[in-house]
């Protein structure tokens, strides 16, 4: 691992509801970044412009080219600090991202975490439901024969499954998966659903587990 004080990457949590739910650490890190990736430059100045941070903000998602990549591993080669956000919550759960990290720690460079928010983490915690192990399934596949292929194959895991909604697309064959069709294809007992938590609403994801019953 490189010296501590030559370039690196800090992935940093941000709140996944309130601009409250932010760290201190998290708050200094991006103060400091020279750099600030995010998916989408118009949902993370918000909060940065909520806190008074100015920074140089740019894109880095699931579209990025090996080119940003590049960018980015070379800035940090050359000694800035870079931090790496999502929209809401951790980085790198059921977000881009582990490309980069994974290049990063090829090239012995330094990467670092700045724990938070995690949706996951925030859904279980609500749901009233045993938490001792889980599984987390991440977003649905698209297309909808692939989703029901893969909910029936997660009917063989025994244990409390977090599943993400997909944001709705303008594609007939891409709309998001309906609750109701998860609940018919796996058990509930099985297999409680969790709502995204871009915008959290407590009351709704604590509705919706109450009469599930994991035994």
């Amino acid at each position: 691992m490189k010296d501590n004080n030559e370039g690196r990457l800090t992935i940093i949590s941000l709140p996944i509801g309130n601009l409250k739910d932010i760290t201190i650490r998290a708050l200094e890190e991006l103060e400091s970044s020279d750099l600030i990736f995010c998916e989408d430059t118009r949902t993370t100045i918000k909060l940065l412009n909520h806190y008074n941070i100015k920074n140089k903000l740019m894109s880095y998602h699931e579209h990025s080219d090996v080119k940003t990549r590049k960018f980015i591993i070379d800035e940090i080669e050359n000694g800035k600090n870079v931090s790496l956000v999502s929209d809401a919550g951790t980085p790198l759960i059921s977000d881009p991202g582990y490309k980069l990290v994974k290049e990063l720690k090829k090239r012995n460079l330094r990467v670092t975490s700045c724990p938070g928010p995690s949706s996951p983490i925030a859904a279980i915690t609500l749901s009233g439901l045993p938490s001792d192990k889980f599984f987390f399934s991440g977003f649905l596949p698209v297309k909808v024969k692939a989703k029901k292929d893969y909910l029936e194959e997660l009917k063989n895991i025994q244990t409390m499954n977090i599943l993400q909604k997909a944001k709705l697309t303008e594609k007939p064959d891409e709309e998001e998966f309906d609750v109701v069709e998860v609940e018919e294809t796996v058990p509930q007992d099985n297999q409680p659903d969790e709502e995204e938590y871009i915008s959290p609403d407590e009351d709704e994801v604590q509705e919706k587990c109450k009469d599930l019953e994991i035994n």
